[in-house]
């Protein structure tokens, strides 16, 4: 993805395509703290937060509004 494509609020993103989003707005990925396999996003002055390989629904919409997707 590029920065300056439009990401879709509507799409169903991939542990790996929020990773790489996060990453091109500035969070770090720690894909060894998380418990049973989850990366851990964070970002100084922002609440870290786990991601799980499966994201359902409800945590999709929860991380696009902390990534700024939505």
């Amino acid at each position: 993805m590029t920065k300056n494509k439009k990401l879709s609020p509507d799409k169903h993103y991939t542990r790996t395509d929020f990773a790489r989003i996060a990453q091109e707005r500035g969070w770090s990925i720690d894909k060894t703290r998380g418990k049973g396999g989850h990366w851990w996003f964070k970002k100084d002055g922002y609440p870290p937060f786990p991601v799980p390989e499966q994201i359902g629904n409800g945590l999709q919409e929860n991380i696009k509004k902390r990534l700024g997707i939505r």
